[in-house]
């Protein structure tokens, strides 16, 4: 789903519904079976798309995820980074300059200031 989200095939976007479906089901199985740090990586990206989190934010939390989950399943000590892993998917992830400076690299809340977007799970405690 989430390739699907990132890289539309043939231009054609995600139906809402299967997206849906597909996220109802998920939610479900990360909560069960998910290490914590792939449950607080997965409701963060939840929350940053509840909040209107820029889309850069987003693709960083998605990246966060998906390293998340590579050790859930079954390699505790990868290696790979944030950007090898969406370089796959972004066409420019090394040279686009509408990217943040930092994004795969800074702490995600320095990088939240800088696009003066309010982290939710800071200030909803």
């Amino acid at each position: 789903m989430f390739g699907k989200i990132l890289r539309p095939q043939d231009g054609v976007a995600v139906n809402a519904e299967e997206m849906s479906e597909a996220m109802v089901n998920f939610d479900s199985w990360v909560m069960i079976y998910g290490s914590d740090e792939a449950v607080v990586a997965w409701q963060r990206l939840k929350q940053a798309s509840f909040n209107d989190a820029p889309a850069s934010l987003f693709v960083r939390l998605y990246s966060d995820f998906v390293l998340a989950a590579r050790r859930d399943l079954g390699n505790p000590s990868t290696a790979v980074d944030r950007i090898e892993l969406l370089a796959i998917k972004l066409n420019d992830a090394y040279t686009s300059s509408t990217l943040p400076s930092g994004l795969f690299s800074e702490d995600f809340e320095t990088l939240a200031a800088q696009l003066k977007w309010p982290v939710p799970w800071l200030h909803g405690r």
